[in-house]
């Protein structure tokens, strides 16, 4: 298990131990997460994308990402067709709010985790819930990340009634236990069909936003499965979440960025990893700026990937983006592997507001429609993120399943972390502790001074006007990696940055 939190990590091991699979495990541990790292992830989360390898030749995504409600699609053009990429790229051109149900859709979180378990889990609901709701009745520790999300908040008032902060390092959550004390009663639908639905739809109605209980209850059918796009890297195939919706392409297109300097020169060198932003940027640019940018396949995923890394032109700037999710990893004994990323946004607790009563702070997703061209399917609007859970599995049977938060730099620092680990064989510690680099554009690339030779700024001023070694940007919370070896023997690497991450291994 590798998780954000502790006591997250702990859910998911204890189920490990009383006989569930991979699946049961990284639902308790998401179910946890919500409790224990309540900043980054919630029930009330626009959702993520989870990728889960059967440990023989399968391997699916269940992806429960934002969908734009529908009064935002009732101005767009062609609302009723299914295209790869929206028709009118200026209609979603709107200056949402960062807080407030303004800002918020309604949450997949729970239909999500709850499609996945019906579909690949052994246990109930109510078993993978038990820990979450002890957790939330009886309190947690505060992580690093808790106490520096609740420091930054200029007003508190919004969790009155969501935190008890009566002892000093111990957060309880007693409205979010009854919460979810009764989805193990009544099962996870009832999150949907039940009244937390209508007092949401209120709270939007206050607000003015439509969004209606039959609308909430819409998101039980939201969630999609199918099976997993993959890239083959060497003798790794690697298996990704939507590409049309999540940072994958850019994933792949990284990995494979790598590998090409890999083959001509020290990839760990400073001219070696000017190289790679370099790269960096001709994806980012391609994803943004080329026309089909977004029309992508299985079939026409190598040579989109190819066009990326070649990409040559192009100056859009993007607006910085920041991301606060959750990532969770986990291999059992008959090598099930799932890597699963949840969000609640580009904001400590999501959108800052919570639906009464019930503990459940919404997300911060209607950003993501800003300026993005979504995927427009059954005339719903979906919208594009940058998460990227990964599992790679080699030909010989070596299993790795890695992800990270950290908005559109979750495919850099994910593929940099997964390359150095399969394609220059460093051990996993090494691979996530080691110094990062990103770039988005032709005019600025970020770097993790630290953590890197000091030759690596000289090396990045000949390739861009101007230089970032803030590494603090790198930091938004941690990256951890999983491996099992062809033997089945267990490797964790787990971030040791500022946002420490966390796991637990059966003996």
């Amino acid at each position: 298990m590798t998780a954000s939190s502790p006591e997250a990590a702990a859910a998911g091991l204890e189920i490990l131990r009383r006989g569930g699979n991979a699946i049961d495990a990284a639902v308790a541990t998401a179910l946890a997460s919500c409790v224990a790292d309540p900043a980054n992830v919630g029930l009330g989360g626009y959702g993520g994308e989870l990728v889960v390898h059967d440990g023989a030749e399968r391997c699916w995504s269940v992806s429960f990402s934002m969908i734009a409600p529908k009064s935002v699609d009732a101005s767009a053009a062609n609302p009723e067709a299914d295209n790869p990429v929206s028709d009118n790229q200026d209609h979603k051109t709107v200056a949402y709010p960062d807080k407030g149900p303004s800002a918020s859709g309604a949450p997949l979180v729970v239909a999500g985790l709850s499609r996945a378990l019906e579909s690949f889990g052994t246990m109930s609901w109510a078993q993978v819930s038990n820990r979450a709701i002890v957790l939330a009745c009886d309190g947690v520790s505060t992580t690093g990340a808790t106490e520096r999300a609740l420091a930054a908040l200029p007003d508190r008032s919004f969790l009155d009634g969501v935190f008890d902060l009566a002892t000093p390092g111990r957060l309880r959550q007693p409205a979010l236990a009854r919460t979810l004390g009764d989805m193990a009663m009544y099962g996870p639908d009832w999150f949907y069909e039940g009244p937390i639905g209508n007092a949401a739809s209120a709270s939007f109605a206050e607000s003015g936003v439509s969004l209606t209980p039959s609308e909430w209850i819409d998101s039980l059918d939201r969630v999609e499965m199918v099976h997993a796009t993959y890239y083959d890297l060497g003798h790794w195939r690697i298996f990704s979440a939507p590409l049309r919706t999540s940072g994958a392409p850019c994933l792949h297109a990284t990995l494979r960025a790598m590998q090409i300097i890999a083959d001509e020169q020290d990839f760990e060198s400073s001219v070696g990893l000017a190289g790679l932003a370099q790269k960096m940027s001709s994806i980012w640019q391609y994803r943004f700026s080329a026309p089909e940018r977004n029309s992508l396949t299985q079939e026409t995923l190598a040579d989109w990937v190819d066009a990326a890394v070649s990409y040559d032109t192009g100056v859009t700037r993007l607006t910085p983006a920041t991301g606060h999710t959750a990532h969770i990893n986990v291999v059992d004994a008959t090598g099930i592997t799932v890597a699963l990323t949840l969000s609640q946004g580009p904001k400590w607790f999501g959108a800052r507001w919570v639906i009464p009563e019930t503990g459940v702070l919404m997300n911060n997703g209607m950003h993501l429609f800003r300026w993005e061209r979504p995927v427009v399917r059954r005339g719903l609007h979906y919208a594009l993120t940058n998460l990227a859970p990964v599992v790679a599995v080699e030909s010989g049977g070596a299993r790795v399943a890695a992800g990270a938060p950290g908005a559109r730099r979750i495919p850099s620092n994910v593929a940099l972390a997964l390359g150095r680990h399969i394609l220059n064989g460093m051990d996993l510690d090494q691979a996530v502790a080691a110094g990062r680099v990103h770039a988005e554009d032709a005019l600025v690339s970020a770097y993790e001074s630290g953590r890197l030779e000091a030759g690596i700024d000289r090396e990045l001023l000949r390739v861009f006007p101007q230089i970032d070694g803030d590494d603090d940007a790198f930091c938004t919370g941690p990256l951890t990696v999983l491996s099992r070896n062809r033997d089945g023997m267990v490797a964790l690497g787990l971030d040791d940055r500022v946002a420490p991450g966390f796991g637990e291994m059966l003996a």
